[in-house]
């Protein structure tokens, strides 16, 4: 008969894989390890999205030149929304090298939260990229304004509402996965404070 333990850890399996295959244990370790990885990488990412954004808005900030300073304050302005985002977003995504059932519980629920965080943040940098393409439009009708990057604006707009009409795709689709993901994590959780109920007789009693 399996003992407490490897039910905390069968059922918190299940919730990563598909009901109609067995759970299996060493895939689970791996899924939290590859999610910290992904977790890492989305960091660095947007990082380097908040840097480069701040670098360029510096650049036309420093032309003190309207509408440049418009802009250049703007991404300045962005840049560090974002790079606070990023922050924000990868708290609680890491977990010790050695997991028992509880610690791989625990950050399985941290990892999930942290998906979360990391759509409502994408939501919020998709709302600063429309007011950017808005303040670019301004820039663009304005004689005086010398962009950096020598395109029409119409194929900025383009380019950008397209991007973040993917990034608005992704952000919801994440949201809605790693919701599911919580829910089902947080049913566990409870389980397992109640001491993990017979699933084999609850399942005779069916």
């Amino acid at each position: 008969m399996e003992n407490t333990d490897d039910r905390k850890w069968e059922s918190l399996a299940a919730i990563w894989q598909s009901p109609t295959e067995q759970p299996n244990l060493k895939e689970l370790e791996r899924d939290l390890r590859r999610r910290s990885r992904n977790l890492n990488v989305l960091f660095f990412l947007d990082l380097s999205q908040g840097l480069a954004q701040i670098g360029l808005g510096g650049v036309l900030l420093a032309r003190w030149i309207w509408p440049s300073s418009l802009v250049g304050a703007s991404l300045l302005t962005f840049g560090i929304f974002a790079l606070a985002l990023s922050f924000w977003t990868r708290y609680g995504g890491q977990g010790p090298r050695r997991m028992g059932e509880d610690s791989a519980l625990a950050l399985s629920v941290r990892q999930a939260e942290a998906g979360i965080r990391w759509a409502i943040s994408g939501y919020l940098v998709i709302v600063s990229g429309i007011l950017l393409i808005l303040i670019l439009g301004y820039a663009h009708s304005q004689p005086a304004y010398s962009s950096v990057v020598p395109l029409p604006y119409w194929l900025k707009a383009v380019l950008a509402g397209s991007y973040l009409l993917f990034w608005l795709w992704r952000c919801t689709k994440l949201l809605r996965d790693n919701r599911r993901l919580l829910q089902g994590l947080r049913t566990i959780q409870g389980e397992v404070i109640l001491g993990m109920p017979d699933v084999e007789k609850s399942g005779n009693a069916d």
